[in-house]
């Protein structure tokens, strides 16, 4: 096995690390934030330790940090910090992020849009979230006697 890349290495790190500062990424991973620091100088290589909490902490798969290959992180710092703020909100905070999500997905979603001619006249908007299909009976003729 060929010498390490430990510039390279250092570039993986700082893509893990993402928007966190050296000293949150650093705690994080239970080190010294001069640690992090010559990480990605290119200075040296994480330990084992290090590895095993970039994995558990971060998505980050060790043979890819120490050499590119195989999968990269999965998550951006972002979408960790959100799963971190939802693990550690209570059932109402969860409920109302899902929510948010879902309707700011549903917005960016074009909407149904039915035009119905003849006596009905009618235009109906929004989306549907049935897949089956869906019978409106609107209007018609009076039944005798009334």
């Amino acid at each position: 096995m060929g010498d390490l890349d430990l510039a390279a290495i250092g570039e993986r790190l700082r893509a893990v690390r993402g928007r966190l500062t050296q000293s949150a990424f650093a705690e994080r991973l239970g080190i010294e934030r001069k640690t992090v620091g010559r990480y990605e100088a290119g200075e040296r290589a994480p330990d084992a330790l290090a590895l095993l909490r970039l994995m558990t902490e971060f998505g980050a798969d060790p043979a890819w940090v120490l050499t590119g290959s195989g999968p990269g992180p999965q998550m951006t710092e972002d979408e960790r910090e959100l799963i971190a703020l939802y693990r550690t909100a209570p059932l109402a905070g969860k409920m109302a992020a899902v929510g948010a999500l879902q309707g700011a997905v549903g917005a960016s979603q074009p909407k149904a849009k039915q035009v119905f001619h003849g006596e009905v006249g009618q235009v109906v908007e929004g989306g549907l979230k049935n897949t089956k299909p869906v019978t409106f009976n609107v209007g018609g003729r009076k039944k005798k006697g009334e």
